[in-house]
């Protein structure tokens, strides 16, 4: 997922230079595909047709994410790139191990078999963000 994202985010960054698309639309679409990926995590949105068009939508969600932190900087400009790598991994080491203990473990313990929770989560949503953002961080900053 995170491969396709590095490359969606070349291709929105040529589509905005060649459209002339405003830095604060690109954040209204941000918050819009953040607003999506919950909605459908919480079965708000549903309608007969609309897991196929929600698998195929939460791809471009998470490339427009991605492309908005990749361009925005946070508070990890402020602090040493050490720290901020170290905070980043601390970061999605727990969310993740809470994943782990909290869903995938108690569920398959249930079922008798492997569960997971699915690609389009709130949950992995911050998952994959924050490795993302460590990602990138370490691009940046060739450590």
């Amino acid at each position: 997922m995170i491969i396709i994202v590095y490359i969606a985010i070349s291709i929105i960054n040529k589509a905005v230079e060649r459209f002339d698309l405003d830095k604060k639309f690109m954040d209204v679409l941000a918050v819009l595909s953040v607003l999506f990926i919950i909605l459908t995590d919480f079965h708000i949105l549903s309608v007969p047709f609309f897991p196929l068009l929600t698998y195929f939508t939460s791809f471009v969600s998470f490339a427009i994410i991605g492309y908005f932190l990749s361009n925005n900087s946070f508070i990890f400009n402020r602090i040493s790139a050490n720290k901020s790598v170290l905070i980043l991994f601390a970061s999605s080491l727990l969310l993740y191990s809470y994943y782990i203990c909290t869903y995938v473990v108690p569920l398959s313990m249930l079922s008798s078999g492997f569960v997971y929770l699915g690609y389009f989560t709130v949950i992995i949503l911050a998952i994959s963000s924050l490795v993302f953002l460590l990602l990138n961080t370490l691009t940046e900053q060739r450590l």
